[in-house]
């Protein structure tokens, strides 16, 4: 919602090809574009704000009557994002599959907060590259493909997750299968 990084790099280097600036001209120019932003997601409040020349007033009257369940009606700022193409056109926008999630652009990733996220859940020791612990080194591996033509190892670690599971739950292994290349190597 704002101007693209090649107008400013056209107007503050002589160029549009960002590419060819350092990295620290690079980050001028993106700080100046997030000053040109003219709406603001809140993920958090499930709501767009606007920011910029015409920011939200932050103040809306209340309807008498109004439904809870309507929610809070909109100022007159953020009602005139609607009338904005570049807002219109980007509310339109498919969201990416997971499957398609890596080709996003870093720049529109927020690496701090997913770590954050990760770490307030727990999840974070996953993430980290660690080469002494055989689980993590094994999962990566797992995820690069190097099992893929191993299936006696892959059929052995899915009964035994099987079988943990099973004992977890107090349920015992009567009618369990195995896979195909784990029976044919019994």
């Amino acid at each position: 919602g704002g101007i693209s990084e090649q107008k400013i790099s056209q107007r503050l280097f002589q160029t549009e090809v960002l590419s060819g600036l350092t990295s620290l001209q690079r980050e001028a120019i993106r700080l100046e574009q997030i000053q040109t932003h003219r709406w603001r997601n809140e993920h958090n409040l499930k709501r767009v704000v606007a920011i910029g020349e015409r920011s939200c007033l932050g103040q809306v009257s209340l309807p008498v009557g109004n439904n809870p369940e309507d929610g809070i009606p909109l100022c007159s700022s953020c009602k005139q994002l609607l009338s904005l193409r570049a807002f219109v056109t980007a509310i339109h926008c498919e969201v990416p599959q997971d499957k398609d999630r890596i080709f996003v652009p870093h720049q529109y990733q927020n690496a701090a907060l997913g770590q954050m996220y990760a770490k307030n859940k727990g999840l974070a020791q996953l993430f980290e590259d660690s080469d002494k612990d055989i689980f993590h080194r094994f999962a990566r591996q797992f995820l690069a493909g190097s099992y893929d033509d191993k299936p006696v190892f892959l059929g052995l670690v899915e009964v035994m997750t099987e079988k943990v599971n099973r004992e977890a739950h107090n349920h015992g292994m009567q009618n369990m299968h195995y896979p195909p290349a784990f029976n044919d190597w019994l």
